[in-house]
């Protein structure tokens, strides 16, 4: 039987291929929960909040059925968010929606100011050609991991 030299040699870069994407996938949640932990806020409270930008009110199913969540976790981590100002909810005391506060806006706007000083320096070095080859390349092998 003859050895497949160049199946090896493909596996060899795919594994290195997905080591890289770890590496950077742990490098970027590092940088989010530094980012989130400056405003004293964890990654959770950050995602509720984020979902904010996209929607001025939702209803707690709403947050649960968007994040694919269970209800006590959102319940959790709104009344969180309530207790530090960040959002705030209407008066119907069985079924409420949330929506951010002016101090909510304004963190947020810190925090993107922040992510985008950190997606520069991700991308420094990288021109728009060769970010839009990486980009192809990553789609080309997710749709042909779905066939």
């Amino acid at each position: 039987m003859q050895y497949n030299y160049l199946g090896e040699i493909m596996k060899i870069d795919f594994d290195f291929a997905i080591m890289y994407c770890r590496q950077i996938k742990q490098k970027l949640q590092n940088e989010v929960t530094l980012t989130l932990k400056n405003y004293d806020l964890t990654c959770p409270q950050g995602y509720f909040l984020n979902l904010f930008n996209h929607h001025s009110m939702l209803t707690l199913s709403e947050i649960t059925d968007l994040l694919g969540v269970d209800k006590a976790y959102t319940t959790r981590i709104v009344n969180s968010l309530l207790q530090k100002g960040l959002v705030d909810k209407t008066d119907s005391i069985r079924k409420y929606s949330v929506f951010l506060t002016e101090q909510g806006r304004e963190i947020l706007k810190l925090i993107a100011n922040d992510v985008k000083k950190n997606r520069e320096k991700l991308l420094n070095g990288i021109d728009e050609e060769e970010l839009n080859n990486f980009k192809n390349t990553l789609k080309k092998i997710i749709n042909n991991l779905e066939v």
